[in-house]
């Protein structure tokens, strides 16, 4: 799933790749993608601690705003991925948690990641 422009808004959980074997790819390039009120789930059943697959995640000249990201289960053995670069920006409100035991986060030089109080 690709975002390059504009405002995207979702007002209930937004679930990629939840079940074990599946890979979710989400790249935001410009634009905003906003998760107001609830989670934003790759690679994730959509529940803390729960199932689910791989997560890739690129962040890149956009801003992605949620009340929650959960990232990767790890199921299937492969590494999930969260990477902000260029002039990428994610705000979260409540709190971002990676699960599974092989994930990979990064911050470019350029990329900013938030964590609003």
């Amino acid at each position: 799933m690709s975002f390059t422009g504009g405002t995207n808004q979702m007002d209930s959980t937004f679930i990629v790749a939840s079940t074990a074997n599946s890979t979710g790819t989400v790249s935001l390039t410009g634009g905003s993608f906003f998760v107001t009120s609830s989670t934003f789930s790759i690679g994730n059943d959509g529940t803390v601690g729960g199932t689910g697959g791989v997560a890739n995640v690129t962040v890149s000249g956009g801003l992605l705003q949620a009340a929650s990201i959960l990232v990767g289960d790890n199921s299937s053995g492969s590494a999930s991925s969260f990477n902000i670069s260029s002039n990428g920006e994610v705000m979260v409100q409540g709190g971002l948690r990676v699960n599974g035991n092989h994930q990979r986060w990064h911050a470019g030089s350029d990329g900013r990641a938030t964590a609003a109080v």
